[in-house]
């Protein structure tokens, strides 16, 4: 099973009685069949080690950091939720770890407090390193600032290390094994027909400066599939091609399989570009890409059947073979297979912990 690697994503010690975390405000304390008690209201900051447990379920009442170098610990089969009307989110900063290690029959579950959850009723879970990037920020080579409104005057939604200091490519923010984040993982399009949410635009933005790479990927649909945004900062398509990989994926049922724009940068790029040229790198046989017209083409088995979706692939897929694990930037963290996507064909893995809806 492949190991996966977050580019952006949202996230103490036990209590024999009640305590905040560094802000005021109401608690709830849940008393236990022991005696003992335990806040399950997850707010402000948490600044020493904690441990939360499986007997609860905890309220992210607002942004809530894990800061100080803090490790938060989630045991098997807990479940965090993000409180109702709050846009409850967990962020952990640079130096801080996280370590959510569930299992297969007890997986640790992040989602909305509402009944029926809906996109946009938690903020969800971004962990913020110490690993190099090209990013910058108010000047600062090497550090990057996260969107969406996380950053604080504190920093504490910084990632990165600033160039002049010293790098550590092995920072570790800590363990994400089975644990399940409700959220949309495929695209609204089941068919080339079909109109989609307009929230969902691409299936995969590449932009400001980014080296990140899609390797081994099915991208299926979207309106549009892979986007090489040069419209802001420093034109992303500088990257290409000395860090900026796209090899061995699967484009399909995308009206727009590839896109390219640069409108309105004043910053000029190492090399023009346009859409033709761009999509002519992609398809460089080189690459082992592929562009697919219709979601069906990829022939998995049931990925739009909003019941009880199957993702594996069937024995016909394009993509039961193909993938490649022998670009440098794959060299470490990752168990090559041969399979492109998440599953092979018959993978039960993911069915018994995963929930669609």
């Amino acid at each position: 099973m492949k190991k996966l690697f977050l580019y952006s994503v949202l996230l103490a010690a036990t209590s024999l009685s009640c305590r905040k975390i560094e802000v005021d405000g109401a608690t709830t304390t849940v008393v236990s069949g022991s005696g003992t008690t335990e806040n399950s209201i997850l707010e402000g900051r948490i600044s020493q080690n904690r441990t939360l447990k499986a007997q609860y379920t905890y309220k992210l009442r607002g942004l809530v950091y894990v800061t100080n170098g803090a490790i938060l610990t989630i045991e098997p089969g807990t479940k965090i939720v993000g409180e109702r009307g709050r846009n409850g989110g967990l962020i952990i900063t640079r130096s801080s770890k996280i370590i959510a290690d569930g299992t297969v029959n007890n997986p640790i579950v992040f989602t909305s407090e509402e009944t029926t959850p809906q996109r946009g009723d938690w903020s969800g879970l971004v962990i913020l390193g110490n690993a190099p990037t090209n990013a910058s920020f108010n000047g600062v080579a090497g550090v990057g600032e996260i969107e969406g409104g996380v950053n604080n005057s504190d920093g504490l939604g910084l990632y990165g290390t600033p160039a002049t200091q010293a790098q550590n490519p092995a920072d570790n923010s800590g363990i994400l094994r089975y644990v399940r984040v409700n959220m949309t993982v495929m695209g609204p399009k089941a068919t080339l027909g079909n109109t989609g949410n307009n929230l969902f635009v691409w299936g995969a933005q590449i932009r400001r400066n980014s080296s990140m790479s899609l390797f081994n990927s099915i991208i299926m649909g979207y309106p549009n599939g892979l986007y090489i945004d040069a419209t802001k900062g420093v034109p992303t398509d500088n990257n290409i091609p000395n860090s900026l990989f796209v090899q061995n994926n699967i484009i399909a049922g995308c009206t727009n399989p590839i896109l390219y724009s640069i409108s309105g940068n004043s910053n000029t790029p190492i090399t023009p570009n346009t859409i033709a040229s761009i999509t002519a790198w992609y398809n460089n046989p080189v690459f082992g890409n592929r562009v697919l017209t219709n979601n069906s083409d990829v022939a998995l088995v049931a990925a739009f059947n909003y019941t009880t979706p199957d993702f594996n692939p069937t024995a016909a897929s394009p993509a039961v073979t193909g993938a490649s694990f022998a670009n440098p930037k794959l060299s470490a963290g990752f168990t090559p297979v041969s399979y492109k996507g998440a599953c092979a064909v018959g993978d039960t893995w993911w069915k018994n912990w995963t929930r669609f809806n």
